[in-house]
């Protein structure tokens, strides 16, 4: 009896420890832009081996050349690589900080969940994903005034274009977790293909539009997520990418959204996955 008892305490300790560790990584992956950001103080990204060398006076850029066998060639095959495959709106969030290996810089992106082909997220949610570019500040704070000069920065970016104008407006992004040696300098879900540049696309700046998707971006409402889905469904704004040597975009760009978003459906049915609702949650 007593063994008996003495097994089934230890089964049951067993289960306690593994779904607080279950717990714990949900806790994790559920934290945002701030809260990481939170995570990396000012005086640990001026200790960091990339500012040092940037105080020393060397080259505080460093420049990531995408290699072209690592973009995928079409949407079926984002779709099978990645973990999730959402539409997003507008950024709510960013925080830029230093790699684990100290000498890249990313950028934190939060923004609201509009629909989900594929992946744990729900529509309503705020999901965080990052870009291997950004730019921080190696100076203790506060920082000098303007007027007192530039603060020393240092940044990562990579020869692609113009990547920025993806920060604006809803975007489908099809993202996977970092995985290996990519944690050193990307931890945490990252664009699917192309070293972490490949698999962002979206409209044109829609921030200038009168019936935009803006207040579905910030507070979530089931109503008005409703609403920018249907925009976006009928939109005729073009497709952009994040890469001119993305081969999808050679496919897709300077044609309607609403033509992509239907492509995008068509792949997520023909590898089993389906749209689930756009009501928020």
């Amino acid at each position: 009896m007593k063994s008996i008892t003495r097994k089934l305490l230890q089964s049951v300790l067993i289960i306690a420890v593994a779904a607080g560790r279950l717990l714990a990584q949900t806790a994790e992956a559920e934290k945002h832009a701030r809260d990481l950001q939170g995570e990396q103080t000012q005086d640990m990204i001026v200790a960091s081996p990339l500012c040092q060398q940037v105080r020393a006076g060397k080259d505080s850029d460093t420049v990531h050349e995408v290699d072209p066998s690592t973009l995928v060639d079409d949407l079926s095959s984002l779709m099978q690589k990645s973990d999730e495959v959402l539409l997003v709106g507008d950024t709510t969030g960013n925080a830029s900080m230093v790699s684990p290996n100290g000498v890249d810089v990313f950028d934190y992106i939060d923004a609201r969940v509009l629909r989900v082909w594929k992946g744990s997220h729900k529509v309503g949610d705020v999901v965080t994903f990052l870009l291997p570019f950004g730019a921080v500040i190696c100076e203790p704070w506060p920082v000098p005034h303007p007027h007192e000069g530039r603060p020393l920065m240092a940044g990562t970016h990579a020869h692609l274009g113009d990547f920025a104008s993806f920060v604006h407006g809803p975007r489908v992004l099809f993202l996977r977790q970092s995985r290996g040696d990519e944690m050193q300098i990307t931890p945490g879900l990252r664009l699917t293909g192309g070293g972490g540049f490949q698999g962002m696309y979206g409209l044109k700046d829609m921030r200038a539009h009168p019936d935009d998707c803006s207040k579905a971006d910030v507070r979530g409402r089931a109503d008005e997520i409703a609403a920018c889905n249907e925009l976006l469904d009928r939109s005729h704004d073009l497709v952009s990418s994040s890469s001119v040597l993305d081969l999808p975009t050679k496919k897709w760009a300077g044609k309607p959204m609403l033509s992509f978003l239907k492509a995008v459906q068509a792949a997520a049915d023909s590898s089993g996955h389906s749209e689930r609702s756009s009501d928020a949650k």
